[in-house]
């Protein structure tokens, strides 16, 4: 402890050997304040710089810990009857006993502190600075404060009367898919056509005399493609089934239908040829295969003989693919119909009553034989 430069009770240093630190104790009376300072500073971490009321200090220096540093420096500084000895630096800092605890790493950093000037007062410990004042953030302008959004108004409920009426959605409308050809085989609006003309179709509907009629499906034959419709139309010329003759091989045959109808006219078309064979492909027997042109559209109309009877059902013709796949070749003029003997058992089995045959056919001329057809035959409309 130091009171004047010059009073020397005798110097009291303590050290301590504590596993490999050395811990040391300095209390001095006739030591100047300096050197008692610059040996603080040379000391070891965790060390403590103490100063009393009258003007003493203490020193400690090499602790574990910086609280044993602070203990032992106040008790040196204590240890001469002074009163009111207190930290002022640790671990190279100024030190209140308000500042909070540092880091262990902030501790270790050395920090520069000016060197007291030697006084033979009695030196005062400096004052422990301040630490600044937090600055307040200044009251934002009130045009810049959050104005808070009105609340939303109320919607009230529309009148039952007012409400929106839910628009049912659009049926889609059916169009016209494909055509054929059919004819009347029973005074009672009966008609037969081919299976594949009606096949998928959403409803069907003719055109006969160049007028429109709805249609129903009365019975279907996958197996000989044939098909029966039932019309509304009551007034209608019929056509008649030969079924007391077996064409023969070359005799000349009439095609009768509306090919290509979206393309070609609206009117029929008559097309004429010969039996060319009495089977069909593969020797089917239930077909005949004919030379008369037969387009799209045609399928389902009558192949008749020079009298102008039914003798068949104009069905198909073998596609280009299939011909090519087969053969190599496009066959010209190779035409199928089914035979009336198959279309006969059909309308037996729908219990259609058809019209009987008159007296003994007499040859007639094509145009003669196209008037006829015209008078039964229609048009078929497959709608999707």
């Amino acid at each position: 402890m130091f009171h004047n430069k010059w009073h020397c009770p005798p110097i009291m240093l303590r050290s301590l050997k504590w596993m490999p630190i050395v811990f040391a104790i300095l209390s001095v009376s006739c030591v100047p304040v300096q050197d008692i300072w610059k040996t603080y500073e040379a000391g070891g971490q965790h060390k403590a710089y103490a100063t009393g009321n009258n003007g003493a200090v203490g020193a400690a220096w090499n602790y574990p810990t910086s609280e044993q540093a602070i203990e032992a420096a106040i008790n040196s500084c204590n240890r001469e009857g002074e009163i009111g000895c207190h930290v002022t630096y640790l671990n190279g800092r100024p030190y209140t006993e308000t500042s909070p605890q540092q880091s262990e790493e902030t501790q270790t950093k050395p920090v520069a502190v000016p060197e007291p000037v030697a006084v033979p007062k009695p030196v005062t410990a400096p004052e422990p600075v301040a630490a600044p004042k937090s600055v307040t953030a200044p009251e934002p302008d009130a045009a810049l404060k959050s104005v808070a959004a009105p609340e939303p108004v109320p919607v009230p409920e529309p009148d039952a009367a007012h409400k929106p009426v839910p628009v049912p959605k659009a049926t889609p409308v059916p169009t016209l898919a494909s055509t054929g050809t059919g004819f009347f085989m029973s005074t009672k609006g009966q008609i037969i056509t081919n299976a594949h003309v009606v096949d998928g179709c959403s409803f069907s509907r003719i055109r006969y005399q160049n007028n429109a009629y709805d249609v129903s499906l009365i019975k279907v034959d996958q197996h000989n493609d044939l098909a029966l419709l039932q019309s509304t139309i009551a007034d209608h010329e019929t056509a008649q089934l030969e079924i007391d003759r077996i064409p023969r091989l070359g005799e000349p045959v009439i095609a009768f239908g509306y090919p290509l109808s979206s393309v070609l006219s609206s009117e029929p078309e008559v097309t004429d040829g010969i039996l060319s064979s009495t089977t069909g492909l593969n020797d089917d027997s239930r077909y005949f295969q004919i030379s008369a042109p037969v387009q799209p559209g045609k399928s389902g109309g009558p192949l008749l003989d020079k009298f102008g009877r039914v003798i068949g059902v104009v069905t198909a013709k073998p596609g280009d693919s299939w011909s090519i796949e087969n053969t190599g070749a496009i066959p010209q003029n190779v035409n199928f119909a089914i035979k009336t003997l198959i279309i006969k058992v059909f309308l037996d089995a729908n219990i259609v009553v058809m019209n009987k045959p008159g007296k003994a056919p007499r040859q007639m001329t094509l145009p003669d034989i196209a008037e006829a057809a015209d008078l039964y035959t229609v048009q078929i409309g497959c709608y999707k």
